[in-house]
């Protein structure tokens, strides 16, 4: 049961990031109106209330007619929504990176309303077909017309949603804080609120040799598919391990691209592992040939150091946008600070070691966010001092002594390389100035 809910999660994040899918259902959820509203049309012969007028009375091709415009003006109408979305996926691609057009892609305000328009023009369409098929006695589409009049009230104020939210999408904060959001939703969903006296779990003697058995003797897994891991189902893992009495170990984790045939795993001991439990293993290991942002929280770190990197090359020059990243990338990295991230190490009800996993750590998420930034961005004194300020402020929230040695570490790093290329008096008591204040608040 876990397995297919992870299968579906997996999927239905897959279907999120078409043009298809939300499109085609409210599609075809109109087309069945259609054909309701033409069924009862058929069927019944209703007068519209008093103070309407009563279509009856009128020849069916003035509606035929009408229907006819609507339609044709709602193909027109498609083919600028469908324009106006492409200049901004291409304007975002240029400006943000290729990295965030996913991110416009999976947007369900433009699917739906793609799928308005569609699914008017189909519903047009449809009562049209019916003039053609109802020879027998004249064709009065009574509500069909109705709907159709409905529907395209909604197209016009779907329009202007659709310009304003396309405007309002496009804004550098827009963005960044859609990343955000989901970003801080991943980390929450993938790790526990961590104790700040709590000490990191010490691996026993005994899992400590199978650990070792496993690196040096342990059987080889290959890939079964090229692509980027998007999931590992670590539970059924472990499951699978227990019922084979293995200890398994898993080299890749979601956001880590794999080539078919390549080392993904190891089993030991080897004589347990045969080819049954590589291709469970296989099956366990989900592999698409396009990042998941699912349980792939590096994905969206990279999505904010892209627009950062960009904003900071010579064809751009946004200084300002990068550092509205670094704000947001000290937010996210303080946010995984005081989480629990999920342990390499997992274990079945008896304590036996099972599965050893590559998992993300802070000191990995920290060297992400910063590193291409600092390399990037060491030129300008005003991205140097929000970097140390970032760090500053990350570290009055952290309680691990750990990670802030490493902010202490990084600080230092950020003072090094900004003051051999900063070397005026100013730049540097600026600089100086933001180190001291980063480092006061660190190992209090």
């Amino acid at each position: 049961m876990r397995l297919l809910r992870s299968r579906l999660e997996l999927s239905s994040e897959d279907l999120r990031s078409t043009y298809w899918f939300l499109p085609g259902l409210i599609t075809f959820i109109f087309a069945v109106a259609a054909l309701i509203t033409i069924q009862i049309d058929f069927a019944y012969d209703i007068s519209l209330a008093q103070g309407v007028g009563d279509p009856s009375t009128l020849d069916g091709s003035a509606w035929a007619t009408l229907i006819s415009v609507l339609a044709g003006s709602i193909a027109t109408i498609v083919g600028v929504v469908f324009s106006l979305n492409l200049v901004v996926l291409t304007l975002g691609s240029q400006q943000y990176g290729p990295l965030i057009v996913g991110n416009f892609i999976r947007d369900r305000g433009s699917q739906v309303v793609f799928g308005i328009y569609t699914g008017t023009f189909i519903f047009c369409v449809m009562v049209l077909v019916a003039f053609a098929v109802r020879t027998d006695v004249p064709f009065m589409p009574r509500f069909s017309a109705i709907g159709s009049i409905v529907l395209a009230v909604c197209c016009v104020l779907a329009l202007i949603y659709f310009i304003h939210h396309m405007a309002v999408s496009i804004r550098p904060t827009s963005i960044i804080g859609n990343i955000t959001m989901a970003l801080l939703h991943n980390i929450e969903s993938l790790s526990l609120e961590k104790d700040p006296d709590e000490l990191p779990p010490a691996i026993s003697q005994t899992s400590a040799v199978a650990l070792n058995l496993l690196k040096q003797s342990g059987g080889e897994i290959l890939a079964g598919g090229t692509g980027y891991i998007i999931g590992n189902e670590y539970r059924q893992l472990v499951e699978l391990a227990k019922t084979r009495d293995v200890t398994l170990q898993v080299l890749a984790r979601p956001g880590h691209f794999v080539i078919k045939g390549s080392i993904i795993g190891r089993a030991y001991p080897p004589e347990n592992s045969d080819t049954d439990l590589h291709q469970k293993f296989q099956e366990l290991i989900h592999i698409s040939p396009h990042r998941s942002p699912m349980q792939d929280i590096e994905l969206l770190f990279s999505q904010l150091v892209a627009i950062a990197t960009r904003a900071l090359s010579a064809a751009i020059n946004d200084p300002f946008t990068a550092m509205t990243c670094i704000d947001h990338l000290g937010e996210a990295l303080a946010k995984t600070s005081l989480r629990k991230l999920p342990s390499p190490y997992q274990y079945d009800d008896q304590g036996r070691l099972r599965l050893v996993s590559e998992v993300v750590t802070f000191a990995g998420l920290m060297h992400l966010s910063f590193d291409q930034v600092l390399h990037y961005g060491r030129g300008d004194l005003m991205v140097m001092v929000h970097m140390l300020n970032t760090i500053r402020k990350m570290g009055e929230v952290m309680h691990s002594r750990d990670e802030q040695r490493l902010l202490q570490r990084y600080a230092g790093v950020i003072w090094g390389e900004a003051k051999q290329i900063h070397t005026s008096e100013y730049a540097r008591n600026t600089l100086y100035e933001a180190y001291h204040r980063a480092c006061t608040h660190l190992l209090d």
